[in-house]
């Protein structure tokens, strides 16, 4: 196996996702799109799941990695490509660890890509039944990462998504883990690049094979909703400057774990006007990371 080269025009950059302007909450097909998504996410059905509402984006077909037969390989393989499976950070390192050997499929150290297949099972990555049956062999590792399920190199690639999901970076990986994760699934999932992109595409195709669809953008704006974003690291201290005295207040991201100071000045405020501060607000303060 080698590395794999892509050819074309630069792909979207999917790291941290922007935060929503004040007041908009980040939605694009709306909530109640991502609820029917995890319905059929939960049941085992395929889902659609675009980048965002741009006409260029990229849509995905997704489906959990439990009870997969040939024929769901079938459909993802006629209308998509580089399906893969992703899986959570602690899961992946629990399966890749218990594997006798380790054979890369790309030369990418920083996000290495291996493929696995179920241990005494076909490793035809053109097999929808040695595919099927990785897949299976794959979920009954997620119970128990200790079983020696599989083997490698096989017929399916593996993946790692980020630490932090969605919110650190909107990506493929993350986005069919992270619905897994919200589903109440193990942290893994079966994902597949569809041939042709754009939201027309998205619409004709869950019309045709009438599957439910939402974006990563709702994704996001989902797992956003009450998330803890930051947590404090120390109380606050004082710190006298010549532009006068600022209190200085320590903060450390949950999602990426970057260490935040932010500088405050100013008179007493009427608790009376203050405003709660939600996770959509730009934070009316100078910070440094």
């Amino acid at each position: 196996r080698g590395a794999t080269v892509f050819v074309g025009p630069p792909r979207r950059n999917r790291g941290l996702p922007e935060m929503p302007p004040s007041g908009d909450t980040g939605f694009i097909f709306g909530e109640a799109s991502l609820l029917h998504v995890l319905d059929a996410f939960r049941s085992g059905r395929p889902v659609l799941m675009a980048e965002d509402d741009d006409e260029d984006a990229e849509v995905s077909i997704m489906m959990s990695g439990s009870d997969v037969r040939p024929e769901h390989i079938d459909f993802v393989t006629q209308h998509a490509r580089s399906l893969q499976v992703a899986m959570g950070p602690a899961l992946y390192d629990a399966i890749s660890g218990s594997l006798d050997q380790i054979v890369l499929d790309n030369f990418n150290l920083s996000r290495p890509i291996l493929s696995v297949s179920a241990r005494g099972g076909g490793r035809d990555p053109t097999s929808s039944a040695d595919i099927a049956q990785a897949l299976n062999a794959i979920a009954a590792a997620a119970r128990d990462p200790t079983a020696q399920a599989l083997s490698c190199p096989g017929a399916i690639p593996i993946t790692r998504c980020r630490e932090g999901g969605v919110l650190r970076r909107a990506g493929g990986s993350e986005s069919v883990v992270e619905l897994a994760n919200v589903a109440g699934l193990p942290p893994m999932g079966l994902y597949a690049t569809m041939r042709a992109s754009g939201l027309r595409t998205l619409r004709d195709a869950a019309a045709q094979w009438d599957l439910p669809f939402t974006s990563t953008a709702d994704l996001v704006a989902y797992k956003r909703q009450g998330a803890k974003i930051a947590e404090r690291t120390s109380p606050p201290a004082r710190m006298p400057t010549r532009h006068g005295r600022f209190t200085a207040h320590c903060y450390r991201s949950c999602i990426d774990g970057t260490e935040h100071i932010a500088l405050v000045k100013c008179e007493a405020a009427d608790a009376g006007s203050l405003q709660p501060f939600r996770a959509t607000d730009i934070p009316p303060l100078f910070a440094w990371g």
